[in-house]
């Protein structure tokens, strides 16, 4: 019995790395999905691309903290986990496109349900055109997973 050697397996393709695109706002939301996010990676051996959108809305209001709060709940969901390939920025752009765009190519995208506040409806977009399966966080920190219905 022979053991292949690396250079045996070069030649074979290689499915792609499906990641956990982990969808972030400051609405007090981001511990909770950002700890989805890293429980299902963990479980699944994926790697984790963490996304804060901040909106023209936001921009205009003078958003000073942009990212500090979200990256900070990413820090505290990773602490333990070093291992874990993950990646984080800050995107301007409309929360519900940018997100339906990451999830193009991941395996899953995880989200925080959406508030009762008018026009909050991020989730809602997210379920209805993402290209993977939708994990939705609520307020209490329980999940959901959502199939996704691509368009």
């Amino acid at each position: 019995m022979t053991t292949p050697t690396i250079a045996a397996r070069a030649g074979r393709p290689h499915a792609p790395q499906l990641s956990v695109v982990v969808g972030l706002v400051n609405d007090g939301s981001a511990r909770r999905v950002a700890r989805a996010g890293v429980d299902y990676a963990l479980a699944h051996g994926m790697s984790l691309s963490f996304v804060h959108v901040v909106s023209d809305v936001a921009e205009r209001q003078g958003a000073e903290d942009v990212g500090d709060t979200t990256f900070a709940a990413v820090l505290d969901a990773m602490r333990g986990h070093g291992r874990l390939r993950c990646a984080f920025e800050v995107v301007k752009g409309d929360p519900g496109r940018v997100l339906v765009e990451r999830s193009s190519t991941a395996g899953l995208l995880a989200i925080g349900s959406d508030t009762t506040s008018p026009g909050a409806s991020i989730a809602a977009y997210c379920r209805l055109h993402a290209g993977c399966a939708v994990l939705t966080v609520d307020g209490a920190g329980a999940t959901r997973r959502t199939s996704s219905i691509t368009s």
